[in-house]
């Protein structure tokens, strides 16, 4: 099984230590990509994806721009790992959109 390193961002937009943005923190990153899952507060519905800019990308579901999710709006960010290249950022999206993996990821966080 292949390992993926963790950089857990806080699902608050900030960074937990020095309190800057998530984007100003990881502008050296800005070539990277971003796996995330957020959480429908309509229905009890998960929804994986990757993206360079998650906040960006939270506030496309939240409006409705992406066909897989604009029924169950709104949304929240409950996790986010990376940076990672982009073929890790697919593999490690690819790995925790399988329902166990997901499911385990979710308890985790309970």
């Amino acid at each position: 099984m292949r390992r993926f390193p963790v950089y857990a961002v806080a699902p608050t937009g900030r960074d937990s230590v020095h309190h800057h943005s998530v984007r100003e923190h990881l502008l050296p990153f800005s070539f990277m990509y971003f796996v995330y899952i957020i959480k429908s507060n309509s229905e009890d519905i998960h929804y994986v994806g990757m993206a360079k800019d998650v906040q960006r990308r939270l506030a496309e579901h939240n409006a409705g721009k992406s066909r897989y999710t604009k029924a169950y709006v709104p949304f929240e960010l409950i996790y986010c790992e990376g940076p990672f290249e982009t073929k890790m950022a697919r593999e490690r999206e690819k790995y925790l959109k399988k329902t166990e993996n997901k499911r385990k990821v979710l308890q985790s966080l309970k």
